[in-house]
């Protein structure tokens, strides 16, 4: 019985190695063929290569350097009295500029006194011309601005000039005191045209 006994283990540590030998073998590194290698991916972007002096430059940027400033606004200067003509064909003239006072009749107008501005557009050119647009503004010689005003009745340019016509538009604006103050008057006939600048008292 103890020839036997002694087989029997020794045959149980045979078979104990060769499992232990498979399992090794099992546990290899050695990745599959079929496997993805996991190195750098060549597909993958390049980033930024070393300069000659070994520092990293950034990619050079294609961004805008800032806001532009805007185109300046082509001005035509005349005194009160006198017609202002541009390129365009089209001439403004000042027909009156007037002290005058109003009263308040609505809310959110002003009794007091005031400027009136009465402007004049001619069309001298072959086209329709379009004032729908036009601005017009006042400021004293000191700098203090003229508040546009709906009371005295104003009655601004609109609609579209025919070639060789002529419309009127008037404009009031709060000022105190008015009468006999120095003032510039500008006048956009029409959006993105130049723009008439009048000096002038008020009368």
């Amino acid at each position: 019985m103890a020839h036997a006994d002694v087989r029997v283990t020794a045959s149980r540590i045979l078979a104990t190695g060769l499992v232990f030998a498979a399992l090794v073998t099992g546990c290899t590194t050695t990745p599959p063929a079929d496997m993805p290698s996991r190195g750098p991916d060549a597909s993958a972007p390049a980033g930024p290569l070393p300069s000659a002096t070994g520092t990293w430059s950034p990619p050079p940027s294609h961004a805008p350097q800032g806001p532009r400033a805007p185109a300046p606004v082509v001005t035509r200067s005349a005194s009160a009295g006198q017609p202002v003509t541009f390129d365009s064909a089209a001439t403004v003239s000042l027909d009156a500029l007037s002290a005058i006072s109003v009263s308040a009749t609505t809310p959110g107008e002003i009794t007091g006194p005031a400027v009136k501005v009465t402007v004049k557009v001619s069309n001298g050119s072959q086209q329709a011309l379009d004032v729908s647009s036009a601005v017009v503004s006042v400021t004293a010689e000191d700098g203090t601005l003229g508040i546009p005003t709906t009371a005295g009745d104003p009655a601004p340019l609109e609609g579209v000039i025919a070639p060789g016509q002529s419309v009127t538009g008037s404009y009031v604006f709060m000022l105190d005191p008015a009468a006999g103050r120095g003032v510039l008057v500008t006048v956009n006939y029409a959006a993105a045209e130049p723009v008439a600048v009048f000096t002038g008292k008020v009368t």
